[in-house]
């Protein structure tokens, strides 16, 4: 049944307006491996928005499961939560690499910055130090700067 949710909750976050060009759309190659037209900028805010929202989701659900849920498992016999936290966590995770695998795919990241981000996601507190650059470089587009990769 959880896992029926989450995986609905991830293919209506994915579907509802994420960016993705139609097949029988003019600019369908243009934005998935050539440079972004104009229409797909918005996407790619679109995109770091919702990578923003999930990393911060993602680092809470982590430390949540090595803070609390490990902890009851371990110390007072409690392997539900580590279960119900962990499923939580994994979706999150699953949804947070593929966030990184558009952005990547998109070309707004360069693979060294993609792998910056999914080494992170490893760390306790990486997600949020990720995202004092990710909120720098969405004011940054949001401004119509052009940025480095």
């Amino acid at each position: 049944m959880l896992l029926r949710v989450g995986a609905r909750a991830l293919v209506a976050l994915f579907r509802h307006n994420a960016g993705y060009a139609r097949a029988t759309d003019t600019h369908f190659w243009a934005g998935w491996w050539g440079r972004p037209s104009r229409a797909t900028e918005a996407t790619v805010l679109t995109l770091l928005r919702r990578f923003r929202w999930i990393a911060w989701l993602e680092g809470v659900s982590f430390l949540i499961l090595l803070g609390v849920a490990m902890p009851l498992k371990y110390l007072a016999g409690a392997p539900l939560a580590v279960r119900v936290v962990g499923m939580a966590h994994g979706v999150l995770f699953v949804a947070y690499a593929v966030l990184v695998l558009l952005l990547l795919l998109r070309r707004q990241w360069s693979f060294g910055r993609a792998a910056e981000a999914m080494g992170l996601s490893l760390v306790p507190f990486g997600t949020f130090v990720l995202d004092r650059s990710v909120k720098e470089e969405l004011a940054a587009l949001s401004r119509g700067a052009v940025l480095p990769k």
